[in-house]
């Protein structure tokens, strides 16, 4: 988002096994000293809530002297996850929840949620294609964008969009953004700092 970019942690596929307790610690570290004064600015990602290490994360969250702005979760299917979540960690906070799976994208519009804050509703392009059989272009990304933008609009919060997978293709990954931002996107996950810059030109 252009004025209001928020810097993601991630604390699931983006650290190989044997780092995300250090990952855990160095987030801890930053808590500790109140998000060197921009705690509005971060959102961490967790892993999903089937898992052992979402045990560790809810273990880390529970110890921290504050929360970052929001929490992403990933694979989230309906509103009841984000409730066991609230529940598990035992304080308020807003969610990004990410549909990234075929029964989370059919369920999305149906959600009773009006008891759960929302930072953005995500979409997990490439997981989703990953379940579908898709090939990442528009076409096959078509259904699942616009149910989130449905969702995201039904909920008064802001759709984002999956990354753009070939950091090294700033061409394609503006030219992505710009066909998204006029589907109704208000931004999108990056996985590369690189691709920022490049989701920022795009918004201009």
């Amino acid at each position: 988002i252009r004025r209001q970019r928020q810097m993601c942690i991630r604390d699931r596929d983006g650290l190989a096994g044997d780092k995300k307790n250090i990952g855990r610690s160095n987030f801890a570290d930053l808590a500790k000293r109140n998000y060197d004064g921009h705690s509005d600015k971060f959102l961490l990602r967790i892993n999903a809530l089937d898992t052992e290490e979402y045990k560790e994360d809810i273990k880390m969250l529970k110890s921290l002297p504050s929360l970052p702005f929001s929490i992403a979760i990933p694979k989230i299917e309906s509103p009841d996850e984000c409730r066991t979540f609230l529940n598990d960690i035992g304080k308020k906070v807003l969610i990004l929840p990410q549909v990234e799976t075929p029964r989370g994208i059919a369920n999305v519009e149906t959600w009773e949620c009006s008891d759960i804050e929302f930072s953005g509703i995500g979409f997990g392009s490439a997981d989703y294609c990953a379940s579908t059989g898709g090939d990442m272009g528009k076409d096959s990304l078509a259904y699942g964008r616009g149910k989130i933008i449905n969702a995201a609009a039904l909920y008064n919060t802001l759709a984002l969009d999956g990354v753009w997978l070939d950091f090294r293709d700033a061409d394609g990954c503006k030219a992505e953004t710009e066909y998204v931002k006029s589907m109704g996107f208000k931004g999108r996950f990056a996985i590369h700092p690189c691709l920022l810059y490049t989701s920022d030109a795009a918004d201009e």
